[in-house]
């Protein structure tokens, strides 16, 4: 019958069958239960040995069959399975199986009740430290699952109102972590809330005094405010936990592939690892160590730093356990007998002068490399005592000849002591390997396989790297840290944290304690001018030049130079272009919580004035709002915003900075100000309703710059007849007051509203008397944004050179002034005149560079004329999906912004586009709605384009009639306006409409009008190659316009990718020219 078996490890170890307790024939063989229960897969025979005894392979295997020998004769003979290569245990339960079962399901109380005390309670193994290893490793991880599983239950308590329960369980939390200070929070809350206070008082007290005392640290932030709030009884937030993953104690190596690369190449010699506390030096080379089949890993701790021999001792002491006296003459064996008696037998002369020490000392160093074999790693030799030193002297060239190869780690920066000065003659000839931070992709790679992620989490990887500077043990601390505060999270498919959204306002991850102690040691350890040095790099903004910060301290460059020099070369700060900065976040936030209030202020004045000397107002703008002054702040602010015409989005910023200071400026300050953050957001087509609103209520103090701006918005927004009101009233206060700028600028407004809604030749007197004025005023800005106009207006003219001229000089000035808004308008309005000539390739490359631009500027308009002009390549290609979709977005961001004449206009696009897509009802309520919007508005700009495609959707509705009537009307519109481009296109298009309609005569007619209109017109027309189509279809010796058309047809589809080529040759026009 078969024996039902049980191990239980949580707790005592106990091995149990039929539910009889069985002892088992030896510690060892417990071990190896214990160790392949937890497994729960085959292991391998040499693997067990190795783990199980601290002897050569050969014996270690011997006594491993010897064991299970013994265990298979006793009830386990039918759990466990073994051959030559594996041994398993199979169909045997163990209570750690069902606690982690359990865990797994969130059955906190289930996972508790199986756990009788730490893991394998009191067990011990002598004679096997790798299995002592093992089992150190099992019992923090089993301790870390027990505080996961009493906080999660305490929790629940909580959320079901058992505050006595919840208490209880989060002390036994401090039973097993002193140092939890979730717990801590957790419990100061609970007492608190359950009129506990003294006791609450009293733990916070206790936990502050423990860690002052043992780790001469601070609660963190959060306990403090936390208990401050509860103290004055303010109501804080409730506290959060999270559990930690297991993945955390054991990291994967990442990011050192070529060190270690670069170890093996230089294998024997001696190499010198150095690198910052937590660089992960010491896991390199051991890593290192165990790819070569290196045997011996010397430690030194900083508390034996004292004691001679100290690490030393306990290394070899654990070899000799493990691996027995090495191959070695016995004369040498007696010499490191003197060191280790309990395992070698002792010289009997005891040591009588420097021939003697010698002798033991290359005796001890022949034992070393001995049981060292290929790779000796010597750990942190900056705590090693002098007496080691001195061994380290002579083990050095024995390595050498034996084949060895000596790997030391060293911190840095390191402090001046024995270390430092017996490896100073020694640095020629030691191989010299920096271990840096990990980088970037380091970081990312370490989170993808901590999480089990394939992909993702790049931006928190990159936020987590500036937060530590890639430090590895900062990375670590920091992500238990997030676990610890439940701000990050571990799903099915990952970790999530807010820190993964694309927020800008993000400075610092939470400072984990441990990160804390190590850099408060580091931070004690400077001197009075580089500790302050260090404060003002922290507390700087940006890259700190040594130039500026000697400005800020007062003292020489070459001074200022050295001091960042040196807090670079002890890795507090690292080099950035432009200067130095903080080597990650968390020494920044750390210097920052040090400061005084009053000894803060005094550093961001200092730097204020500084900054603003080097032409940097923004920048000293923050730091004197840091230091208390909210006019200089504000006055800073608005001076930079005044500097960044070409850096809208930022400028539009640092207005609401300054505005948002009330207190900083006097009232005519503020007005300006107000007035200029308006006009900003009118230039960009961003102008609310509210905005709009408040420019009205500034115009009611006569100011002639409000009442322009006023009608420039209302300009944009299509209402003519306001704006035309307004812009008068702006000038007759203009030429009362004598304001020459204000006067340039409403004649500039009245040209464009003459073009837009009155008679558009009318605006040219207006534009050269702006022109004029803002030239006598040297206002380029002004100038360029007349020149743009007067492009238009000539090219309209039919007069391209003038234009040509006109435009180029616009963008010349615009670019040299730096505005860039205006700039992308003037590209828009080149872009436009390519299109008019046929050049869609050329328009659509422009358009969506011009998107991006816009998009970058946080320029609106710039973006509606990009997106018009995508559309109206896309739809001259034939690609009508992709225009709709262009003129679909255009339509909502008009809608967005009120801008109803730039709305009227992409609906009657949009229609366009839905026509050719056969969406004939949307592309009806389209135009209707933008027929609508340009008579309310009185848009006669654009009023002809609507027209146009009325007809054409007639046309594709067979409807040749109304198509003819709509033709018509927009061959009227455009000939009053003198647009003789516009006119010959839509003549063609009536004359198809004619054919259609059965009058060939009439169509005739048509088509010679509009190559008439269409000749000699160099500013362009509209589907050209579609007028000359027309003409041909309809007169016999119109062969050569056939041709003409079908050349240039035909250029554009070889241009054309082989798949956009079918869409190019269904479009009307090639269809036309190649009777299709």
């Amino acid at each position: 019958m078969a024996h039902v078996c049980e191990i239980l490890l949580l707790g005592p170890p106990e091995l149990r069958c039929d539910g009889e307790v069985v002892r088992s024939p030896t510690a060892r063989g417990l071990a190896l239960l214990a160790y392949l229960a937890l497994r729960g897969e085959p292991e391998r025979r040499e693997r067990l040995a190795t783990l199980l005894w601290d002897a050569p392979e050969k014996v270690a295997r011997h006594r491993l069959r010897q064991e299970l020998y013994r265990l298979q004769r006793g009830p386990l003979a039918a759990h466990l399975e073994s051959n030559r290569t594996y041994v398993d245990l199979k169909n045997a339960t163990s209570d750690a199986a069902r606690f982690l079962e359990r865990l797994e399901h969130g059955d906190w109380e289930a996972a508790l009740s199986e756990r009788r005390g730490s893991f394998m309670e009191g067990f011990t193994l002598d004679g096997a430290e790798v299995f002592e290893d093992w089992l150190a490793v099992e019992r923090e991880a089993w301790s870390e699952r027990y505080v996961l599983a009493l906080s999660r239950l305490a929790l629940e308590r909580e959320g079901a109102g058992e505050t006595g329960r919840a208490v209880q369980l989060w002390q036994q939390v401090l039973e097993v972590d002193p140092y939890h200070e979730e717990a801590y929070r957790r419990l100061l809350w609970l007492l608190a809330e359950g009129g506990r206070w003294p006791e609450a008082e009293q733990l916070y007290r206790n936990y502050k005094h423990r860690l002052e005392a043992h780790l001469g640290l601070e609660p963190a932030p959060e306990t403090r405010r936390l208990f401050e709030q509860l103290r004055v009884r303010k109501t804080p937030m409730r506290p959060s936990a999270a559990p930690v993953p297991e993945a955390l104690s054991n990291p994967p190596m990442v990011g050192r592939g070529g060190l270690l690369v670069e170890l093996e190449r230089r294998h024997p010699q001696a190499v010198l690892l150095v690198g910052e506390a937590g660089s992960g030096k010491s896991r390199l080379a051991r890593e290192h160590m165990v790819r070569l089949g290196g045997r011996l890993a010397v430690a030194h701790p900083a508390a034996s730093r004292g004691l001679p021999f100290a690490g030393l001792v306990r290394a070899l002491d654990q070899a000799l356990e493990m691996l027995g006296p090495p191959e070695v003459d016995p004369v040498w064996l007696r010499e490191a007998g003197r060191l280790l008696p309990h395992r070698l037998a002792p010289a009997e002369r005891p040591l009588q002068g420097a021939a003697d020490r010698a002798r033991f000392l290359e005796g001890l160093g022949r034992v070393v490399l001995a049981l060292a074999g290929p790779v000796l790693v010597w750990d942190d030799l900056q705590w090693t005592d002098p007496a080691a030193l001195e061994l380290l002297g002579y083990l050095l060239p024995l390595a050498g000849r034996t084949g060895t190869q000596i790997v030391l780690t060293l911190r840095t920066p390191a402090e001046s002591g024995p270390a430092t000065d017996w490896l100073a003659p020694l640095e020629g000839e030691l191989a010299r390997l920096e271990v840096p931070p990990l980088d970037e992709d380091a970081v990312h790679e370490l989170i993808l396989r901590l999480a089990h992620q394939p992909y993702g989490a790049r931006l928190f990887s990159q936020r987590l790297h500036a937060a530590t500077g890639g430090n590895p043990f900062f990375v670590l601390e920091t992500l238990r840290h997030l676990f610890a505060r439940g701000e990050l999270q571990s799903r099915s498919g990952g970790w999530s944290t807010p820190y993964d959204r694309t927020t800008r306002d993000y400075r610092e991850l939470p400072l984990a304690g441990s990160i804390r102690g190590t850099l408060w040691a580091r931070l004690r350890s400077l001197d009075g001018p580089l500790r302050r040095s260090l404060e003002l790099v922290c507390l700087s903004r940006q890259p700190v030049a040594p130039e500026v910060l000697a400005q800020v301290e007062g003292t020489g460059e070459l001074e200022a130079a050295r001091h960042l020099e040196q807090l670079r070369e002890r890795q507090l700060t690292v080099g950035r272009s432009g200067g130095y900065a903080p080597a990650h976040e968390h020494l920044r936030a750390l210097v920052l919580e040090t400061l005084e209030p009053p000894l803060a202020r005094t550093y961001h004045r200092a730097w204020a004035r500084a900054l603003e000397r080097e032409g940097q107002p923004a920048e000293a703008a923050e730091h004197w709002l840091e230091a208390g002054r909210e006019a200089k702040a504000a006055r800073g602010f608005l001076a930079a915003a005044r500097a960044r015409s070409s850096e809208p989005l930022s400028a539009r910023a640092l207005y609401r900075r300054a505005l948002d200071l009330r207190a900083g400026l006097t009232k005519e300050e503020r007005r300006a100000a107000e007035l200029d953050l308006l006009e900003l957001d009118v230039q960009l087509g961003r102008l609310d309703d509210a905005e709009l609103a408040r420019l009205r209520t500034l115009t009611r103090e006569a100011d002639a710059r409000a009442e322009l701006l006023l009608a420039e918005a209302l300009l944009q927004r299509g209402d003519y007849t306001a704006a035309r009101e307004r812009a008068l009233a702006g000038l007759a206060l203009a030429q009362r007051l004598d304001l020459r700028a204000e006067q340039a600028r409403a004649h500039f407004l009245l040209a464009w509203i003459h073009y837009r809604h009155g008679d558009p030749n009318a605006q040219i007197a207006e534009l050269e008397q702006a022109l004029a004025a803002y030239e006598r005023l040297g206002d380029r800005a002004g100038a360029a944004r007349t020149l743009r106009h007067l492009a238009a207006l000539y090219f309209r003219l039919g007069q391209k050179a003038t234009g040509d001229e006109l435009q180029a000089r616009a963008l010349a000035t615009a670019r040299a002034v730096g505005d860039a808004v205006l700039a992308l308008r003037i590209r828009a309005d080149r872009a436009t005149g390519w299109w008019l000539r046929g050049e869609a390739l050329k328009v659509r490359k422009e358009a969506r560079a011009l998107r991006r631009a816009a998009a970058r500027l946080g320029d609106y308009g710039g973006e509606l004329d990009a997106l018009e002009l995508e559309g109206l390549a896309a739809f001259s290609l034939g690609d009508y999906a992709a225009a709709f979709r262009a003129f679909d977005a255009a339509v909502r961001r008009a809608v967005e912004l009120h801008l109803e004449k730039d709305e009227a206009l992409a609906r009657s696009e949009r229609a366009l586009a839905a026509i050719e897509l056969k969406r004939f009802e949307e592309a009806a309520e389209d135009l209707a709605l933008a027929l609508s919007m340009q008579q309310r508005i009185g848009d006669q700009a654009k009023l002809g384009h609507t027209f146009h495609t009325y007809g054409y959707l007639h046309l594709a509705q067979d409807r040749p009639r109304e198509a003819y009537a709509w033709f018509r009307r927009a061959a009227r519109h455009w000939r009053r306006r003198g647009e003789r481009g516009h006119l010959a296109r839509s003549l063609a298009y009536a004359a198809l409409a004619a054919e259609a309609a059965g009058r060939p005569d009439r169509a005739k007619r048509l088509s010679a009008e509009a190559l008439r209109a269409a000749r000699d017109w160099p500013v362009g027309v509209p589907e050209l190659p579609l007028v000359q189509a027309v003409y041909a279809r309809f007169h016999p010796r119109g062969g050569a316009q056939a041709e003409t058309a079908r050349q240039a047809l035909e250029q554009v589809r070889e241009r054309l990718p082989a798949r956009a080529r079918g869409r190019f040759e269904r479009t009307l026009a090639y269809r036309l020219a190649f009777g299709l």
